[in-house]
Formats: C-alpha cells, sequence, structure tokens
C-alpha cells in the first residue's frame, strides 16, 4: 500500500484540496520559490541593518572615550 495522499484538482491550478480535511494546498512551486528568495533577502537585510547599528553605537562608545581622554589631558 502507499502512504500518498490523493489530492483534487481545483477550478484554481495553484491550489490542490485534500479530501480527508478539504485544506487546500497551494501548489504553485515557482511562488513559493519566489517567497523563500524574497525572505531569504529580507532576512539578510535585517541583520545588515543590526550590524550597522551595533558599529554606529560602537563608534559612538569610541567618540565618548575620546572625548574623555581630550578632557582629561586637557587638565
Amino acid at each position: 500500500m502507499s502512504n500518498k495522499k490523493v489530492l483534487i484538482e481545483t477550478e484554481d491550478q495553484r491550489f490542490l484540496r485534500d479530501p480527508s480535511n478539504m485544506a487546500l494546498i497551494n501548489n504553485d512551486v515557482a511562488a513559493y520559490s519566489q517567497y523563500k528568495e524574497h525572505r531569504k533577502k529580507s532576512k539578510r537585510v535585517d541583520n545588515l541593518c543590526n550590524e550597522l547599528d551595533s558599529l554606529k553605537n560602537d563608534m559612538s562608545e569610541l567618540k565618548d572615550m575620546l572625548r574623555n581622554i581630550g578632557k582629561l589631558n586637557g587638565q
């Protein structure tokens, strides 16, 4: 016996229906690949933004340290 489910075609070719629970299943492989690529790029942008924020904070800390050193040497 096969464990493979039989899916029913719908009017919209992008979807199939599971007869056991009547769920619609997206069958559009190209759209799914496009979604995954978009999600991957979005995560990369988020990571780059986080790294940039971290660098900004580091630069701010370095500026504060240099100002403090300057004040100490000025006394």
